[in-house]
């Protein structure tokens, strides 16, 4: 398990000053502004408590809309079912169920690409528990800085139990990662999350 944090911006685009619809690929489908949140999950009935709990307390100043879908990759435990009756009725957001019969990480993906209603994607794996004000950073970030493409994130994780010496050395093969809080080839820093994980 891993807490999450959005902390430097990578990958530019052009330098406009707003983001234009019109320049899409071919093919390409135009989408409202908005977040749209993609969890990929495969038999994930067990980690979805901790993790649709911080994604249903996110605090969101502003009007723009946002969404969750969770993408049932060829599960057998459950994970529909148990996302459905997890995720609160008063939650801020809609929580939206595909299901993706073809087995692997990619299929699911572009599931929940394609059934994205926004122009923001974030992906969210199913056992990340996002900080209080993530969806707003997403929606701040990416609105505020219109050369950009893409914004990554960090991970600090939150083992079960105490983990061994050689954990911190190989923890990045364990998506457990901190940014460089410096100026990077790819980017700037930009934020950071509120979250009593981070030490601030």
């Amino acid at each position: 398990m891993s807490t999450s944090a959005i902390h430097a911006m990578s990958t530019n685009t052009d330098s406009s000053s707003k983001r234009d619809l019109t320049v899409l690929s071919p093919g390409e489908r135009t989408a409202p502004f908005g977040v749209s949140v993609i969890v990929c999950c495969h038999n994930s009935a067990s980690r979805l408590p901790a993790t649709l709990t911080h994604l249903a307390g996110q605090r969101c100043e502003g009007r723009f809309a946002w969404e969750v879908i969770l993408v049932d990759n060829a599960s057998s435990d459950g994970t529909a079912r148990f996302a459905r009756e997890l995720w609160p009725h008063d939650a801020p957001a809609s929580l939206r169920v595909v299901h993706e019969a073809r087995l692997g990480l990619a299929y699911a993906r572009r599931r929940g690409v394609s059934e994205a209603n926004y122009e923001f994607l974030s992906f969210v794996d199913d056992d990340n528990w996002v900080c209080p004000n993530w969806v707003q950073l997403v929606w701040k970030l990416m609105m505020q800085h219109p050369d950009v493409g893409a914004c990554g994130g960090f991970c600090i994780a939150k083992c079960e139990l105490p983990p061994p010496a050689w954990f911190k050395c190989f923890s990045e093969m364990y998506a457990g990662r901190e940014m460089s809080p410096a100026h990077g080839r790819f980017g700037v820093q930009v934020s950071r999350c509120e979250s009593p994980h981070y030490p601030n």
